[in-house]
């Protein structure tokens, strides 16, 4: 499960079986899969006669996934901006998030990460993204309605380039909030880690709000 700045780890793992893939190379991973034959032989691209009955489906921008640059995952999905830092090539998205890559390399995808998990683009989001049915709980547990993030949503949020010193600013404040997040999951004071993740936010806050020259009026409005 993605959430803001960390992933809830379910402790899955994925079988990545490719058009490349020799599956009678690895014996112990066929024997697994075989006692799955019957139902990956249902799904529409194998009857098709698109790709072996062990292959993994909906292989889509390979390369991408597969890549050992670091990126953000974010869901297709959620109440609130939840984009995630993945190192190198710990974590597979199977489906339902998008994955965001750097190619511009004046931009640090640390801060990048901040500003789009800011409150300024949590509430431009909110604004020009479609509206979805149900709602979920955001990280601060409020009930709020979900949206969609599709990637011209995503692609058209304004990323502002700004020094090197301002995006470290904003790096060792997202690099702070995710260790704050693991010692949370840890800990039994929570609640005052809880307190110390929002005081850090909002100095994130504070510092997109500087970069953009975003007002207390402007939010006002962003907000209507």
């Amino acid at each position: 499960m993605i959430r803001r700045y960390k992933i809830n780890s379910l402790d899955k793992y994925l079988i990545l079986t490719t058009n490349d893939t020799k599956i009678d190379n690895y014996p112990n991973i066929k024997k697994h899969l075989t006692l799955f034959k019957k139902k990956l032989e249902n799904r529409h691209d194998y009857q098709t006669g698109n790709f072996d009955w062990w292959r993994i489906v909906n292989l889509r921008n390979i390369e991408w996934l597969t890549s050992k640059q670091d990126k953000l995952f974010v869901p297709m999905a959620a109440p609130e901006n939840r984009f995630v830092y993945i190192h190198s090539d710990d974590f597979y998205c199977e489906g339902d998030m998008y994955v965001l890559m750097i190619i511009d390399k004046e931009f640090d995808l640390r801060y990048v990460q901040g500003v789009l998990n800011s409150n300024l683009m949590n509430l431009l989001i909110k604004r020009i993204a479609k509206k979805l049915d149900g709602g979920a709980k955001t990280e601060n547990s409020k009930s709020s309605g979900r949206v969609a993030y599709s990637t011209n949503n995503i692609k058209n949020i304004p990323i502002k380039i700004v020094s090197k010193k301002q995006q470290n600013e904003i790096r060792s404040l997202v690099e702070k909030i995710e260790k704050l997040y693991h010692e949370k999951e840890k800990s039994l004071n929570k609640d005052e880690i809880q307190k110390e993740i929002e005081l850090v936010d909002l100095e994130i806050n504070s510092l997109v709000n500087k970069i953009y020259n975003i007002t207390d009026d402007d939010l006002k409005i962003l907000k209507s």
